[in-house]
């Protein structure tokens, strides 16, 4: 079984379930699974997110690139008056895992708001079974920032620029600093990127990030996803100025470098002092996974005018060992070469 960017521990990820021999995490694996990944009762297979159907989307030259999806289960919103569902403010590439598919399975819910986008709408018809849920909450994390992320976001606002297009990657050091405040006095931001917090969303209602320098969708925030309290995802709803993208655009390296002023924003476990950055593992240990941090990094640096910078705390939380090193732990996984390590 493979799971692509699982957040929850699922009981058809723990060991015995029924008919699931092995669980394969594609892309990203977040704490819930970082357990069976230690003990080796998970693996871990890396995939561009821009790429991830590639093969099935032009002609497959292996039966192993040929191979479907045996069964999909996705969350989306409720049918409109012609039977389509989308997947709200969360595109992803779901609609394609769908398409692709043998058996696709829609969990139908209220509590998903629909969002303007592209590539992200299904007809129920080609779903083989429905599922009404209505006892979904939504779910806002909010990060309280440190001195230290108040100190780094203080550097980071010395390299943004007004008018940049920004990219935030996952990693506490990223979306931090954005809380602290490093993006709060630019003006005219466009917003092109992956997941997309809370905070990012409060800068749209503002107007600080509105998207009219930007040079590919100008005056829309497009990102894969989207999310926040209550009241920020009412702001998302049906915004004409908020639109949610699969993957295959979204981490399209064309698309990123084709963004003037594009800046990308990333965090990382371990730096070492010849520039490598490392946000997959520590030795041989998983984090998390790759995720779209190499696209945008590689995207960024060849925009006209754009950069990427990562943001990583001197000191590892965890412990009191220094997170910049003369040489990585034996094992560690390179997430960014230091060639493109740009500015840290």
């Amino acid at each position: 079984m493979s799971d692509c960017a699982v957040a929850g521990n699922y009981l058809w990820l723990k060991p015995g379930f029924p008919g699931v021999s092995s669980v394969v995490h594609e892309h990203w694996g977040g704490p819930a699974v970082r357990a069976y990944q230690r003990t080796g009762e998970h693996d871990y297979l890396p995939i561009p997110f821009s790429l991830r159907f590639k093969a099935l989307d032009e002609s497959c030259r292996t039966p192993a690139e040929a191979r479907r999806a045996d069964v999909v289960l996705v969350q989306t919103t409720l049918p409109d008056e012609h039977g389509f569902v989308s997947f709200g403010p969360n595109a992803w590439n779901q609609a394609a895992f769908c398409r692709q598919a043998t058996y696709a399975i829609a969990e139908m819910s209220s509590h998903i708001p629909p969002a303007y986008g592209q590539g992200h709408t299904v007809h129920v018809s080609e779903f083989h079974a429905l599922v009404l849920n209505e006892s979904g909450r939504r779910i806002s994390t909010v990060l309280e920032p440190t001195p230290v992320h108040r100190t780094i976001a203080g550097f980071l606002s010395e390299v943004i620029r007004d008018g940049d297009t920004i990219q935030v990657g996952a990693g506490t050091a990223a979306t931090a600093s954005i809380y602290a405040g490093a993006l709060d006095d630019k003006r005219n931001l466009g917003w092109h990127s992956e997941a997309t917090i809370g905070r990012l969303i409060d800068l749209i209602r503002s107007g600080v990030v509105n998207g009219e320098r930007k040079s590919i969708d100008r005056g829309l925030a497009v990102a894969t996803g989207y999310a926040g309290d209550s009241d920020q995802m009412d702001f998302v709803r049906l915004h004409p100025g908020i639109h949610t993208r699969p993957t295959d655009y979204v981490h399209n390296l064309r698309v990123i470098s084709g963004q003037d002023n594009m800046v990308a924003i990333n965090a990382a476990a371990l730096v070492d002092l010849s520039g490598q950055i490392c946000a997959d593992s520590i030795g041989h240990e998983m984090i998390g996974g790759t995720g779209g941090q190499l696209e945008f990094a590689l995207g960024a640096v060849n925009a006209k005018n754009g950069r990427s910078v990562t943001l990583v705390e001197s000191r590892a939380r965890a412990s009191a060992s220094s997170a910049i090193v003369s040489t990585l732990p034996p094992g560690t996984i390179v997430t960014v070469p230091r060639l493109y390590a740009d500015i840290v």
